[in-house]
């Protein structure tokens, strides 16, 4: 969900932009000039439809009066015009003091204006009849708190909000119907150092709490509650505040301040997130500054203008992206542990894995830290050394086979290639184990786990009685962190039944140790001989002592770990190949992904030979025996998946198809995404297929297979997706340097609707029989005549 760029119209008029606006009643954008011309455009299409030139001076300011439907245009020429739904000019109030600003109370049925050195009412009337204007021209009140030229004037509620270029921020009541005009109940002379350019009013409906946003020419923006006391200041912009509107789809505050792209902050934590907001990328490159800004609630557009008289239209996208995440490299893997808090791991092309944590006091702000492996890929170097030296000595006095046939290679080249910055090519969390595993070009396996060393420092630490106190009181405020990031869409959640014990804050404690202590790396598994890209995890305690994991990659090979005690095992070998050198071959192309099927206690890889393998799992490498084949692609297969629920196969390929087989490997459906396939991941939840294509996410619903949803965001080719049930997330990387979080599809079908109402109303009428038999129980009323809807 973000705002992306729909349009841009260029050369708009010969002098500059002074006003924006929108009739809702003739859906179009209007434009004001500083020679007082008026320019209506297509709210979709950006077209120009018409010219008004009825004003001499600025345009300060468009109102739209929702009644009449018609769209009021000031100026500092003291004229107000009015254009009705019809286009034409359907009055003319000289007011007789130039305008600056004004906001229709038609709960009072007034207009308020600003002028010079304070505001004015004035009545307004829905229809002409019996009135010469619709507004009267003659003040019916007029305050003057401030100094200079109000530039800003929002009503919300009972309380009109004034700022101007004498720095002041007022705030008047206008509560009582009975009063002529408002009065004033707060005021803040010096609010800002220098002029407030800028004024923005916004209600948070969930939280019931009122902001108030100004910015200013002293190069500062401030954030303050709707009683006027200050809660956030930005600062540090290069020139003063020229635009500045509230975006209430994802709650941010966009702002421009004589650059070619705007900031974004968090008004609630006062955080700078344009770092990781798409919104406006396309700008940061651009040559012309942006100056204002507004945003159309009526369409959930953004309108913003440019130095160069342009006028560039960002519309709401609720498939959009939530967060994006630049990194320094080029991205090819990812994965993430479900262990609150949630974290995120990448693995990009120079061998580094990064994890990502969201902030907790911000969901658009993650935190980034490098897994180190330097001092790790040392140690192994010189075991590698000492291996390849003992291997050779056995080898040329015992004429002894080694395990692998590949083994008999000079494992030098193995130290050379660890040297070397090779990619990660795949990334996969074990969760029992707490494992990270990276399999990398230089043919090894990164295994990176929790520092034990600081672990058992952590453990052993003894604490005086107020620390203990407030280790106690710190771990409390944890774990209720933590389970609010766990259920942070269920708004079931309550904090006051959490579980204390001494064994859950045993359990909940050790978890906090181990991510205060971090990732180390652990081992380096080296048996491939070439790039490793795939791994998969047997975790079957009813059918297999220990964990075992299961890698291959472009040297045909299939290799069996026990991840326990992190060695090889066993390597698979075809008996029916009577050929030395191709024995541990286990297919005719290089495998490029892997699934494990626990239905059919099966696996089955993706080769560059178009084909798919389905093999018997087996802790014994001879006895994996082949059981079929998926045979239909055109070209590489790149990806495939087990469906659990489901008994399916899925596979992606060059080809630009996704094809869907049964568990007997016949195929049922062909999907034709129109470009390759790079990464699959399925949404349980929903029962849909989430495909990289390129640089674009596509979302098939598993009943017909159709197209529900497409991701666009990206600039180059998808790497790796991934689905975070908990948060309703998916997570991509890609070769353009970002890591893109977006909202995943969600059905809103009538069932659901039907169901929710139900339950809503079952829980109603609880509620309500609780009430009665309460006020009952007490005496005082008699409730044997309540009516359920009077009570409700």
């Amino acid at each position: 969900m973000s705002m992306e760029r729909d349009y841009i119209t260029h050369d708009t008029h010969p002098r500059s932009i002074t006003a924006l606006g929108c009739s809702p009643a003739r859906r179009e954008i209007f434009i004001g000039f500083e020679d007082g011309t008026v320019k209506s455009i297509e709210v979709d299409t950006g077209s120009l439809v018409q010219t008004y030139t009825e004003h001499r001076g600025w345009i300060t300011q468009f109102l739209f009066w929702p009644k009449t439907k018609l769209l009021l245009c000031s100026s500092n020429d003291s004229l107000i015009s009015m254009i009705g739904a019809g286009g034409n000019i359907m009055d003319r109030v000289f007011i007789g003091s130039p305008i600056y600003s004004m906001y229709l109370n038609t709960k009072r049925e007034e207009i308020i204006l600003g002028i010079s050195n304070g505001i004015q009412f004035h009545k307004i009337k829905d229809t002409k009849e019996g009135f010469s204007h619709y507004i009267d021209p003659k003040p019916s009140s007029i305050l003057r708190e401030h100094s200079d030229i109000v530039r800003c004037i929002v009503v919300l509620d009972s309380r009109i909000y004034s700022t101007g270029y004498d720095g002041a921020l007022v705030i008047y009541d206008c509560h009582f119907t009975g009063r002529e005009s408002a009065v004033k109940i707060f005021k803040n002379s010096k609010a800002h150092d220098a002029g407030i350019s800028c004024l923005s009013v916004e209600k948070d409906s969930v939280e019931n709490t009122v902001w108030v946003f100004t910015g200013s020419f002293d190069k500062t923006i401030k954030v303050w509650t709707g009683d006027g006391k200050i809660v956030h200041k930005f600062e540090g912009f290069v020139t003063g505040i020229t635009g500045l509107c509230y975006v209430p789809k994802n709650k941010t505050l966009c702002c421009v301040a004589g650059t070619s792209n705007a900031f974004i902050f968090d008004p609630k934590s006062g955080e700078d997130v344009t770092d990781f907001i798409d919104t406006f990328v396309k700008e940061t490159k651009g040559h012309h500054n942006l100056q204002l800004l507004k945003y159309l609630n009526d369409y959930n557009i953004m309108l913003a203008s440019t130095s160069r008289r342009q006028l560039i239209v960002y519309r709401y996208n609720p498939s959009g992206c939530l967060t994006s995440l630049k990194c320094k490299q080029t991205l090819d893997s990812l994965c993430f542990t479900s262990k609150v808090p949630i974290l995120i791991f990448t693995g990009d092309t120079h061998g580094q894995v990064s994890k990502w944590e969201q902030k907790q006091s911000n969901q658009l702000v993650y935190l980034n830290e490098n897994l180190l492996k330097s001092e790790m890929v040392a140690k192994e170097s010189s075991r590698i050394q000492g291996q390849a030296k003992q291997n050779t000595l056995k080898t040329e006095n015992n004429n002894e086979s080694n395990l692998s046939f590949y083994s008999n290679k000079q494992q030098t080249d193995l130290y050379a290639n660890i040297k070397k910055t090779n990619v990660v090519l795949k990334l996969l969390y074990v969760e029992t184990l707490d494992y990270i595993l990276a399999a990398c070009e230089d043919a090894s396996i990164y295994v990176y786990c929790f520092d034990e060393e600081a672990v058992k420092i952590l453990k052993n630490m003894k604490f005086t009685d107020d620390s203990a106190k407030t280790e106690e009181k710190n771990f409390k405020y944890y774990k209720e962190y933590l389970k609010s990031v766990d259920n942070i869409n269920n708004e079931e959640f309550d904090a006051t039944n959490f579980d204390f014990t001494e064994e859950a804050k045993a359990e909940d404690g050790d978890s906090v140790t181990n991510r205060v202590a971090g990732y180390v790396l652990k081992k380096i598994l080296s048996e491939h001989t070439s790039c490793v890209t795939s791994l998969v995890v047997v975790d079957r305690p009813d059918l297999y002592p220990n964990r075992f994991l299961l890698s291959a990659g472009w040297d045909r090979r299939v290799c069996i770990w026990d991840l326990d005690k992190l060695r090889l095992f066993d390597l698979f070998r075809n008996k029916n190949v009577n050929n030395f050198e191709e024995v541990e071959l286990a297919s005719d192309g290089n495998i490029l992904d892997m699934c494990y099927c626990p239905k059919m206690n099966c696996f089955a890889y993706a080769s560059t030979d178009s084909m798919c393998y389905v093999r018997k799992f087996a802790i014994y490498g001879s006895e994996m025996v082949l059981l079929n084949t998926l045979q239909g692609h055109f070209s590489e297969v790149n990806c495939i998946k087990w469906i659990e629920n489901k008994l399916l196969w899925v596979t992606g390929g060059e080809d630009g198809t996704v094809r869907i087989w049964s568990d007997n490997c016949e195929q049922i459906h062909m999907i034709n995404c129109g470009g390759t396939v790079n990464s699959i991941c399925i949404d349980f939840v929903e029962e849909v297929l989430i495909v990289a294509v390129h640089d674009l996410i596509k979302i098939y619903e598993m009943s017909e297979y159709h197209l529900v949803q497409t991701n666009a965001g990206h600039i180059d080719s998808i790497r790796d997706i991934c689905f975070i049930p908990e948060r309703n997330h998916i997570v991509s990387v890609s070769w353009d340097k970002t890591i893109k979080i977006w909202k995943s599809y969600r059905k809103q079908n009538l069932l659901r609707k039907k169901k929710q109402k139900a339950e809503n109303s079952k829980f109603d009428s609880w509620v309500w029989d609780q009430m009665k038999l309460a006020l009952k129980n007490q005496g005082s009323v008699d409730v044997s005549n309540y009516n359920d809807e009077l009570i409700a």
